[in-house]
């Protein structure tokens, strides 16, 4: 509310209050966002009532886009999308990461474990570099940040989210935001100049979303003389079929006496019963004030959670404080989030451990924790595992930044941001040891021990941040405008890690590195990072309907050697608003049209400190690690120092990520109907890449400057409002991506590279490789040798199915095809939304098929009975290059260990059974909502009430062949680990519940 040809105004507060000054005869004008403007006459009344009209016209909002520059859409040449902070915590997500997933085209998060300390990796629009580091930049509040500090942020907290999908973003922000950037502005407090208190509360309840299938058909045993026999503590599902008897189960109880179950199937998802309903608590207050030239905000949430797990658990307490005072020509912004975290795990394995299970147990029976009476005597229980092989974090995150801005004439504005994250972590771990009494030994021929053990760390992270800039805005005359922002950024992080472990524990329970035996193993490692970077970036306008963008960084990296470390790159980018610049352009269907062209080129580094010189490690002879190797040293006081086996090019230098990008944004009938399109390509040369390389060199890796690759893809995203009247308004949010990366280059001397082997049972079965002229990441591994038509070729004597030692090529990690859908309906006060999505075209290799499979748990390996086979589509060469197809030799037989034989051995050498389509189709949220009417609450003291019902990841339907084994999406590591799957990751869980927001 504005005295019209004055600077006299104020907002109104929730209820659309509002005071004013005014004399008679002076014009007040009200206004708001998206809402057309209303002009009273101030008459002999104190008191004006206007009701504001929904304008349908584009906002007239700004987008905070790099390095805190706000921005108008139309000047913007780079695709972005915004999603506002009551997206984020519309079903209670525990993380930002989490709340972000299914609602951005061409964003891609994967999760990389999936226990109660859960970690992601977030990717914009598909891979760029097979180094590995294609991970987006997190910036908060300005300034470069981690995922983990955005994970630990309370999503209560953060006003918006502004991802910059290309690499755009690392025009300004430099090396970092090569791969994208995502933007998260925190909550800066309300101008009602009332003090708002918001409370929110939740509760969770967290379940298994889906186990692997498993036979049922037979049960605990092995083949033995060609027999499928019952053995009481065997790990495999090799015994007889099920017939309902009466039969011993596991080994025997203290007493000599044996648990006695009927010999029948309990259910694939027999291990379910491990688990148990996890709960999370979430509460979070938020104080809230301002006026027009000042804000302030304080959020104060906790989070509890208790996983699936029994006794894992996870606490967070968040304090984000956030205030900013105008004050003349001078604006300063202060922030400031603490965060303190503890959590408790058992340790990784214990899933792969019950997936050993037969199908004929009941796992109640089992749950007392004793190794000594447990179903299986070759592998530790998981209920021991779970309470004797632990590990704990505390860490404690505080983020802190000040923001000063001066305004030199109202052209000019001087800016200056200071910002300090430290991250400390504290860390312990202990395994409480076990070996099998002499009995257990004896019955089953094996000894399972492991050593009493204890590890503690304290590992600092500090990043100082410091940035300088100068902005300017001119109207240079009636028809053009120049804005633009020049300055400097240098950056410093140190990290600390220091650790401590021993084994052989003397005090059972006691854990201290005072009382391990002997010397402990002890890690000290320090490092220190800085960089360096210059830049400047204009924009002129032309009418504004006409946008011309150019920028220019220079980076200086001290991780790179001093010749290396200066690298520079440049952006161009123009924006065209045709609806502007003609009249009547488009009727009245046509509202808004804007295309833009933008070029990119960013330099981008992966070093990390002292990478590129010689460093060596003290090696200490241990069991495992014999004298001979490693010399009996110290010796009378001297120290022995060897090299690192993995070492970086000296003179490695900086990738250059090139890109260009088409967007074109169109708005219809009203801004009922909006479409954009983006599409993109790109190059990135002197990738820096680790290579395996010959043992024989004494070295097992070696980072180097290896290869060239070009990227492209679409995004389009079409907003439908098909019903929108005074009582009821209905959105619709369809997105598509699309997105590959093809390897042009690897190296001068080779046109294929494998980053990790992945060993699976001791045999090498499927790896990540990079390529020439194929999509990356590209999974190759074993495959059955086949004749010209693809049919597998069977060894005539014996049935086996012919497979090769060759890796050849079996699939693409990366989903080529991203739908996405998001829908919000509100009728009245009652609110429902919805957020899936469809990947496709990609697979994944399966540890848990793997495992299952040579243990007897597969389905394959019973859904037809067992007994020999004639192995479908299959040949026998008959001779050199003529096949004939098999219609008489069988495989599996003639007995049940032969049967037995190809599957642990024949079946689980071939690398191509484990990798799956990774297809899979997400209903990542659903939520309703319900706010009470000001009449039904205006006695209470309660300004706004509302409840809510949410759940996530309620249903999941993955491709035919995935029978549950994994969520393709759970990988082994980040980068270019993806695709890769193993027993690790816990199965993935869904959860759903209710909470409660009021404010007054």
């Amino acid at each position: 509310v504005v005295v019209k040809g004055t600077t006299k105004g104020t907002v109104t507060d929730f209820d659309g209050k509002y005071c004013i000054k005014a004399k008679k005869g002076d014009t007040l004008v009200f206004s708001h966002v998206s809402y057309g403007t209303v002009e009273k006459v101030v008459g002999d009344s104190d008191t004006i009532n206007v009701t504001l009209t929904d304008s349908g016209q584009q906002l007239d909002e700004v987008v905070i886009t790099a390095l805190g520059i706000k921005r108008k859409p139309d000047e913007i040449t780079t695709s972005t999308e915004v999603v506002k902070g009551d997206e984020l915590t519309k079903s209670s997500a525990s993380n930002t990461a989490q709340a972000l997933t299914g609602k951005v085209s061409g964003l891609v998060i994967s999760q990389n474990n999936s226990g109660v300390d859960s970690e992601s990796t977030i990717v914009l629009r598909g891979f760029r570099s097979f180094s590995g580091n294609n991970e987006a930049l997190v910036v908060i509040d300005g300034v470069p940040s981690t995922l983990a500090m955005l994970n630990s942020l309370d999503p209560e907290s953060i006003a918006s989210t502004n991802i910059i999908k290309g690499a755009n973003g690392g025009a300004l922000y430099g090396s970092e935001g090569a791969n994208g950037v995502i933007i998260v502005e925190t909550k800066k407090g309300s101008k009602s100049h009332d003090i708002d208190v918001t409370v929110k509360s939740s509760i969770t309840a967290e379940d298994l979303a889906y186990l692997p299938l498993r036979q049922t058909r037979y049960g605990q045993g092995w083949a033995v003389g060609g027999i499928f026999q019952h053995y009481v503590f065997e790990n495999g599902g090799w015994g007889p079929e099920f017939d309902g008897s009466i039969v011993p189960v596991g080994l025997p109880l203290h007493d000599g006496s044996y648990r006695m179950l009927p010999y029948e199937s309990q259910g694939y998802d027999n291990i379910k019963e491990f688990f148990q309903t996890g709960l999370t608590f979430q509460n979070n207050i938020t104080i809230a004030s301002g006026d027009k030239d000042g804000y302030f905000n304080l959020d104060i949430g906790r989070r509890d959670r208790e996983f699936i797990v029994k006794d894992d658990k996870q606490d967070r307490t968040n304090f984000a404080v956030r205030a900013g005072k105008k004050m003349g020509k001078l604006k300063a912004d202060v922030a400031v989030n603490y965060i303190v975290g503890n959590s408790g795990y058992a340790t990784a394995g214990l899933y792969r451990d019950l997936l050993q299970t037969p199908t004929n147990v009941d796992l109640t029976l089992f749950d007392d924790s004793d190794n000594t009476t447990h179903w299986n005597g070759y592998f530790f229980s998981p209920y021991w595992k779970r309470d004797n092989i632990r590990s704990y974090n505390n860490n404690n995150r505080v983020k802190g930044n000040v923001t000063l801005a001066y305004e030199l004439n109202d052209n000019i504005t001087l800016k200056s941001t200071l910002d300090v994250y430290n991250s400390n972590n504290h860390a312990y771990n202990y395994n409480n040891g076990y070996a099998d009494p002499a009995y257990v030994q004896d019955l089953t021929g094996y000894q399972r021990t492991t050593q009493s053990s204890y590890g503690t760390s304290l590992s600092r992270y500090r990043q100082m941040y410091e940035d300088l800039m100068a902005s300017f805005d001119y109207e240079l005359s009636d028809d053009f405008k120049l804005s633009g922002n020049t300055g400097v950024i240098a950056k410093q992080i140190k990290s600390n890690y220091k650790a401590m472990s021993g084994d052989n524990l003397t005090i059972p329970g006691f854990y201290n590195i005072s009382n391990i035996t002997g010397t402990p193993n002890v890690t000290d490692t320090k490092s220190t990072q800085t960089s360096l970077g210059v830049f400047a970036d204009a924009t002129l306008g032309y009418k504004d309907y006409l946008f011309l963008n150019v920028t220019g960084r220079n980076d200086w990296n001290s991780t790179l050697a001093p010749e290396n470390r200066s690298f520079f790159y440049p952006s161009v980018g123009l924006s065209f608003i045709p609806t502007k610049a003609f009249d009547n352009f488009g009727g009245d269907i046509l509202d808004r049209m804007k295309v833009a062209l933008s070029y990119v080129s960013v330099g981008n580094t992966t070093t990390k400190p002292y990478d590129i010189n010689d460093t060596y490690y003290q090696p200490h002879a241990t069991a495992s690690s014999s004298s001979f190797f490693y010399g009996n040293f110290p010796f009378e006081g001297i120290n022995s120092f060897i090299p690192y086996s993995s070492i970086t090019d000296p003179q490695i230098v900086n990738e250059l990520v090139t890109s260009y990008e088409l967007n074109v944004n169109l708005e219809f009938l009203k801004r009922r109907v909006m479409l954009d399109f983006a599409g993109y390509k790109g190059v990135n040369t002197n990738q820096q890449s680790s290579i395996s390389t010959s043992y024989a060199s004494g070295l097992t890796s070696n980072t180097i400057n290896i290869g060239e690759a070009e990227t492209s893809g679409f995004e389009v995203d079409l907003n439908l409002v098909p019903v929108k009247t005074e009582n009821m308004k209905w959105d619709l949010h369809f997105s598509y991506a699309t997105s590959k990366m093809i390897v042009t280059k690897v190296s001068d001397q080779s046109d294929s590279v494998e980053l990790n082997t992945q060993l699976t049972g001791g045999n090498s079965l499927y790896s990540i490789f990079a390529e020439v002229g194929e999509e990356f990441p590209l999974i190759k591994g074993t495959d059955y040798l086949r004749d010209p038509q693809g049919r597998v070729i069977i060894n005539p004597a014996n049935g086996m199915p012919l497979f090769g030692s060759n890796f050849v090529a079996l699939g693409t990690a990366a989903p080529k095809h991203v739908f996405g859908f998001n829908t919000s309906f509100k009728y009245k006060n009652l609110t429902f939304s919805a957020t899936a999505d469809y990947r496709t075209g990609h697979k994944f290799a399966s540890g848990t098929k793997y495992d299952l499979s040579w243990s007897g748990y597969n389905v394959e390996s019973a859904v037809n009975g067992r007994h020999e086979f004639i192995y479908p589509n299959s040949v026998i060469e008959t001779s050199p290059g003529v096949f004939v197809e098999n219609t008489s030799v069988a495989t599996g037989g003639p007995n049940d260990s032969a049967f037995l034989n190809y599957f642990s051995d024949n079946y689980t050498s071939v690398g191509n059974n484990f990798v799956l389509d990774a297809t899979a189709f997400k209903v990542r949220e659903l939520a309703l909502s319900y706010d009470f009417s000001k009449d039904l609450i205006k006695n209470t003291g309660i300004d706004a009430l509302s409840f809510s019902l949410f759940a996530r990841n309620p249903f999941t339907v993955l491709s035919k062949e995935n029978k549950g084994y994994a969520d393709p999406e759970a990988s082994a590591g980040t980068g270019r680990f993806v695709g890769i799957s193993n027993t690790n990751n816990y199965p993935t869980s869904k959860t759903a519940g209710f909470g409660v927001k009021l404010t007054f």
